[in-house]
């Protein structure tokens, strides 16, 4: 019998066969040698990349180079803003929050800014028919108390200032907005007869009571505008 090359051919695939049939399953395989989850999620990622155009891999590799050097200016940033004395002693921390049963202003300075001469601010604008009653600041404790009256008692506005920690009103029940002070973001509520303002400079905190339904909310916000430091006599 004469070998061909059809012979051949025909011979070499029946061995092929018998040899893949001699192979393990790929249950057996699996059981026999299992295979990381990290080396699955290395594969995948792989043939995801691959997946991606030239153009996409370019473009995320640029990303993440940007990513880097942003974090890095940011950090060299910070770290020269530290170096100076001056930013670490005046770093403050500020919160202000609206709660359901309060609301919240809190500041928190380094150990140098709590040491700094409490300034007491008085306003420059009271409404029509208000006159000072009394006035109390205790700089060691760093607070003061304005009281006005009307002349004819039927009204009243307290201006209090703090110079640090944690301010809590009762707001519970109360109709609060976020309004506008001296630029920076302040708390106004209305709860039965009484009107708050809440604000702080970064300084101080600043809460404005009146009883006096005769007043409104831009009132509270134009008192509030004028505040200025007391001016110390010589």
């Amino acid at each position: 019998m004469e070998l061909s090359d059809e012979l051949l051919h025909a011979a070499l695939h029946q061995v092929m066969l018998s040899e893949l049939d001699e192979l393990p399953s790929q249950e057996e395989l699996a059981e026999r040698y299992p295979v990381s989850r990290r080396f699955d999620r290395k594969i995948i990622r792989i043939i995801r990349e691959e997946e991606r155009s030239p153009f996409t891999r370019k473009l995320i590799r640029c990303s993440k180079r940007a990513a880097m050097f942003f974090l890095a200016l940011l950090v060299t940033a910070f770290t020269a803003v530290m170096s100076v004395q001056a930013a670490r002693e005046w770093l403050i921390w500020i919160f202000t929050g609206m709660f359901n049963t309060h609301t919240e202003i809190a500041i928190d300075r380094t150990e140098s800014a709590r040491d700094q001469p409490f300034l007491g601010y008085l306003p420059e604008v009271m409404p029509e028919g208000y006159i000072q009653d009394s006035y109390t600041i205790n700089e060691t404790h760093k607070l003061s108390i304005l009281i006005y009256k009307r002349e004819d008692s039927s009204g009243e506005i307290q201006i209090k200032q703090f110079g640090g920690g944690r301010l809590k009103v009762d707001t519970e029940g109360a109709r609060r907005e976020v309004v506008q002070v001296w630029g920076e973001r302040a708390i106004y509520a209305e709860k039965n007869d009484l009107q708050m303002l809440l604000w702080t400079d970064s300084l101080y905190q600043f809460y404005i009571v009146a009883i006096d339904k005769e007043l409104t909310k831009s009132d509270l916000i134009e008192i509030a505008e004028h505040m200025r430091i007391q001016m110390q006599e010589e």
